[in-house]
């Protein structure tokens, strides 16, 4: 079975109608889509004001699962603690695969550790980095990159890898939908998309983010002198992928010899030696005062929360099922608290709500939706508690409400 990153139907619905309607399939036409061209300073030594200056490196690692593990909120106390540290050179770590999975995400059966893809956020979390970094030499170190992570890997120009490193095609094609015509509009949309992360790193964004994202399309190089010339078909000087069956990967070597990677690196003693300097300043590093420590944190913050939201969920289903008879009222309000406390882990932590909205053997839910169970029910406590008041005490509400009879989630949707 072929495994793709999750994406918010909702997102690609949205996208691919705008996308098709105007006929426009290049990322910077929409406003709402540009990705910052800032390509920032130059992290090597020879382009430093104080090349004779050891450089103090903060490292910022995108580890984990794209949507969740990764996302934009999962960043804004590093980029207050950058701001605060004040390094001479950003290191961001990509180690992050939709489909492959590695040991780092887990189980690699559970689905519910997929990759989420939402261009909104990816698009943000990349502009924000970038943006609020542009005066801080940065390079992008790719341990792993398989599917939409590697949007990331392609959205700044210093790219680096390591020997073992994937830095694989995003596997769109293979979204199965019976209606090819959405399935041609969620693929041109995300083919547009996608370039625009590719344009902000200075790649060739339609051969090569067409190459990555669709089967069918084919890739080889050409040179003109130190130019590399891009082209959708096997008549270039190299031939990098001849299959019309799956997308274009790159190993380290390719990646290198290709000039995507500007080199290959096993260990930060490599990487900042690859950039020009004998020495480094690694007091961030070393005492985990860097990114590193805040990502891991926020991690294992949204993660425990999620888990904490599930057995909500459960006492939630648990409380309506016993809400019958004269004490309606005491578990009526026990699984109102119990969808407030899960309201409440979504709106603290995005990576919840994206967990739940994709979530596999499980009852999908959103802000809204929980949102909604919660009007009905609190409307149904409500009608207890006026039949309580007229001497009756059936604790029924009226029926028809969230759950009634112990029927659950299914009475309010």
């Amino acid at each position: 079975m072929t495994r793709h990153c999750l994406i918010n139907p909702r997102i690609v619905g949205a996208l691919a109608l705008a996308l098709c309607a105007s006929g426009a399939l290049a990322l910077q036409d929409f406003e709402d889509f540009s990705i910052s061209k800032v390509k920032g300073r130059s992290p090597y030594q020879v382009d430093q004001p104080d090349p004779t200056k050891p450089p103090k490196v903060y490292t910022i690692p995108l580890v984990g699962q794209l949507g969740t593990d990764i996302n934009n909120a999962a960043y804004k106390a590093v980029i207050e603690d950058v701001h605060e540290k004040k390094p001479d050179l950003i290191v961001f770590i990509l180690e992050a695969a939709d489909v492959n999975r590695r040991e780092y995400l887990g189980d690699d059966d559970d689905p519910n550790e997929r990759g989420m893809y939402d261009p909104y956020d990816t698009r943000r979390l990349v502009n924000n980095l970038k943006q609020e970094f542009a005066q801080i030499p940065q390079v992008m170190w790719v341990k792993d990159a398989v599917g939409f992570s590697a949007l990331l890997a392609f959205a700044w120009p210093d790219m680096f890898m390591t020997s073992d490193a994937r830095l694989f095609g995003l596997i769109l094609a293979n979204r199965s939908d019976p209606d090819w015509e959405k399935h041609r509009k969620f693929l041109a949309a995300s083919t547009g998309i996608s370039g625009g992360f590719f344009e902000a790193g200075g790649y060739d964004a339609k051969v090569l983010a067409e190459a990555m994202i669709r089967p069918e399309k084919k890739l080889s190089v050409s040179w003109e002198g130190r130019k590399l010339i891009w082209r959708p078909d096997e008549e270039g000087t190299y031939i990098v992928d001849s299959s019309d069956r799956s997308v274009t990967n790159f190993n380290a070597k390719t990646a290198e010899d290709l000039m995507l990677s500007k080199g290959t690196a096993d260990d930060l003693d490599d990487l900042v030696f690859l950039l020009g300097y004998r020495e480094w300043e690694r007091s961030l590093v070393d005492g985990k005062s860097d990114g590193a420590k805040i990502t891991e944190d926020y991690v294992k913050r949204w993660r425990d929360t999620y888990a904490k939201s599930i057995e909500s969920f459960a006492t939630y289903m648990r409380e309506i099922g016993w809400a019958e008879g004269e004490d309606a009222i005491v578990h009526l309000g026990k699984a109102r608290r119990a969808l407030q406390d899960i309201l409440d882990a979504m709106n603290r932590y995005p990576a919840v709500e994206a967990r739940w909205r994709s979530r596999r053997g499980g009852q999908p839910l959103d802000i809204l939706t929980v949102e909604q169970m919660l009007r009905v029910l609190k409307e149904r406590i409500a009608a207890a508690e006026r039949a309580k008041q007229r001497g009756r005490g059936s604790g029924s509400g009226g029926g028809g409400g969230l759950g009634g009879g112990g029927r659950g989630l299914g009475g309010g949707r």
